[in-house]
Order: structure tokens, then sequence, then C-alpha cells
């Protein structure tokens, strides 16, 4: 595997904002574990640069953020399913689909 970064133009915004901010708060993007799983992580980081502003090395924290991520993509979930519920006419129709949870 070539990159640890699963979509490398995040990366390149990432850098750029760096680069032209200064800083970066609660940068989110994809990336690959070790065994090749997708993760969610969360960046905050600051650019360390010289007397003449050249960037020598970026500094920061990087958080797992899957669980927050996986939590919001259940609660969109849900939520289409109740707004399907909702406009069914009849218990018949609305059981089958109520039963499709995952």
């Amino acid at each position: 595997m070539g990159s640890l970064h699963v979509e490398p133009e995040r990366r390149r915004e990432y850098i750029d904002l760096l680069h032209k901010e200064g800083r970066v708060r609660d940068f989110e993007f994809k990336i690959y574990r070790k065994d090749k799983t997708v993760t969610w992580v969360s960046v905050n980081a600051r650019a360390v640069r010289d007397e003449t502003g050249s960037v020598l090395y970026r500094e920061g924290t990087v958080q797992d953020i899957s669980q927050r991520k996986q939590a919001e993509e259940d609660i969109v979930i849900e939520r289409d399913l109740a707004l399907k519920l909702a406009g069914m006419c009849s218990l018949e129709k609305a059981l089958p689909l109520s039963l499709t949870l995952r």
C-alpha cells in the first residue's frame, strides 16, 4: 500500500490549509491502519516555521473518531427509516420496512 491516506486529495487540502493558515483544527479524513482497515481521524496541528517563514515541520495530535462517525451514520439511517415509516399509511406496509433494520 503506497499511501496512508484513503483520499490523497484530502491530505493535499490539509497540507495546503496548514501552510496557508499556519494551523488546522478538527481536520477530518480517512486513513488506512496497518491491517489495511479504514479509520476516521481528526487532526489538530500547527506548522513550525524557520526565520524565513518556510515550514520546517508539522506538530499536533491525531484522534481516532471512527466511533463518532459510525454513530453519525447510524443516526442518519434511523432518521431516514423513521421518515419512511411516518409516511406509510398502514401498519401492514410499515411492518416489513421496520423489520429491515440492520
